[in-house]
């Protein structure tokens, strides 16, 4: 049996974390367009010279790629840790803890398409624009204890949900130091325990080693 105010404790603090939250997943729309338009406005040089062959060229590579994982931290909906294991300098597989407050724990992984040669990059600096399928399995922690439009409020009678996602992203590689700091928008479908809509996004970086 709940004590006396708790569900009045869980709401004000709910509220409190989720205008916080929301305040600022509505950049993440605006900082993922920026990204594009600076990158189309002012890119930074795509290809290399090579001396040995006055007419070869070369993609000018980062570090951070091949063989390369990273781990940090994400900020938006949902928030949590992020794990990126590139396996090779075009695809990487990218896993999440996330976390939503009394509403679900979440497990996701997907697979990631990257267009290093998009924006070009030199000096160890790469603008990356990358795209994926994937997945992500929600637990329920919502306790009923307050009334807002959240994944487990559905009445489902389910501790278990699963959806599809199809992450659309950016990620700015730096060399030195081995960081990548990304933004990403991610629609998607549920399939279990029945279909519905999810749209989320998070902005975040890693440090790669």
């Amino acid at each position: 049996m709940l004590a006396p105010g708790y569900k009045e404790k869980v709401l004000f603090w709910k509220k409190r974390i989720d205008s916080v939250v929301m305040k600022n997943c509505k950049f993440i729309p605006k900082l993922f367009l920026c990204f594009v338009f600076l990158s189309l406005a002012n890119p930074v040089g795509s290809y290399a010279y090579h001396p040995s062959n006055s007419n070869s060229y070369k993609y000018d590579r980062t570090v951070v790629g091949d063989d390369s994982t990273g781990l940090g931290i994400m900020l938006g909906a949902p928030t949590g840790l992020t794990l990126k294991h590139w396996f090779s300098d075009s695809n990487a597989l990218d896993f999440g803890l996330a976390y939503a407050f009394a509403d679900y724990f979440a497990l996701i992984g997907d697979y990631l398409w990257h267009f290093r040669s998009a924006f070009g990059g030199k000096n160890g600096h790469h603008l990356v624009p990358y795209l994926g399928i994937g997945g992500a399995l929600f637990f329920n922690t919502y306790n009923g204890a307050y009334v807002n439009q959240g994944l487990f409020q559905q009445n489902w009678g389910s501790s278990v949900a699963f959806a599809v996602r199809i992450p659309l992203g950016m990620e700015y590689l730096i060399n030195k130091p081995p960081l990548g700091i990304f933004a990403e928008l991610v629609p998607g479908l549920g399939v279990v325990p029945a279909t519905f809509g999810l749209f989320q996004g998070d902005i975040g970086a890693r440090f790669y080693f």
